[in-house]
């Protein structure tokens, strides 16, 4: 036969009964009631602490179960996952982890490559861009230079460009900056002249001369023949004769005076 279990009402009223024993000999009825009243509910309400603390731990005892089987299926699918592997390395067989491998590689090779390109590609663009800003201040720089210079001679029709293209070249090309020891720079042309020395070299010349209204000599004729050089002979009445910008392409092109 089995025991029956006992309500938390009949332990009560057994422990109420077993406090009656305890009662003093001579104590007053009332207060005795009272104080068995106190000792009841106190040892009540411990129980009822008791229980609920009960169950907390059993929550979280199942809490923690349901945790252990989660990591015991983690484990268990990790570890067929590792078998698998190993056994597909013990065959001989990484077909698979060697593609995988291949695979990534190639993808991060091309990603490398295209930023690689992107890059060099922006790298270039700036550096013709800062080419073509530093080429547009050595103009600037370079015609500055020569207006200053030019000013102080006077000029035939066309003389002043004539000696500009002559000097300076096209786009001002003819010079470049050239570093000094105090790191100031100074524009020159290969001859490590700057613009106003150029200048003077030129107007000491036949051709500069007459590109200057005082150095005409014979008397330029209006309307006269254009002749270029490429290898030609002329006399030197005939070259007085040309416009100063003729003058000019006769030398450049190799003209000859007998």
């Amino acid at each position: 036969m089995e025991p029956q279990t006992q309500t938390d009402e009949q332990r009560l009223a057994e422990f109420s009964q077993k406090l009656d024993t305890f009662k003093p000999e001579g104590f007053d009825e009332k207060s005795f009631a009272a104080l068995k009243d106190a000792v009841v509910n106190f040892h009540k309400s411990e129980v009822q602490g008791l229980k609920i603390n009960s169950a907390k731990v059993k929550e979280e005892k199942e809490t923690l179960a349901d945790k252990y089987k989660s990591l015991e299926s983690t484990y268990g699918s990790q570890t067929l996952e590792l078998k698998e592997l190993q056994e597909k390395l013990a065959a001989n067989q990484p077909d698979e982890l060697r593609k995988h491998f291949e695979n990534q590689q190639a993808q991060l090779s091309e990603r490398f490559t295209k930023q690689e390109n992107d890059y060099k590609a922006t790298i270039e663009q700036q550096n013709r861009v800062i080419k073509e800003l530093e080429q547009g201040v050595l103009e600037r720089d370079v015609m500055a230079e020569f207006n200053k210079a030019a000013g102080k001679y006077e000029w035939v029709e066309g003389g002043r460009e004539a000696a500009q293209a002559f000097i300076l070249g096209r786009n001002a090309s003819n010079f470049k900056r050239l570093k000094m020891s105090d790191n100031s720079t100074l524009l020159v042309n290969e001859e490590q002249q700057d613009v106003a020395q150029a200048l003077e070299k030129f107007t000491s010349t036949g051709l500069g001369k007459n590109c200057l209204s005082s150095g005409i000599s014979g008397g330029g004729a209006e309307g006269s023949a254009s002749i270029s050089g490429g290898g030609k002979r002329i006399t030197q009445a005939e070259y007085d004769a040309l416009s100063p910008t003729d003058q000019m392409n006769f030398s450049i092109e190799g003209g000859i005076i007998v």
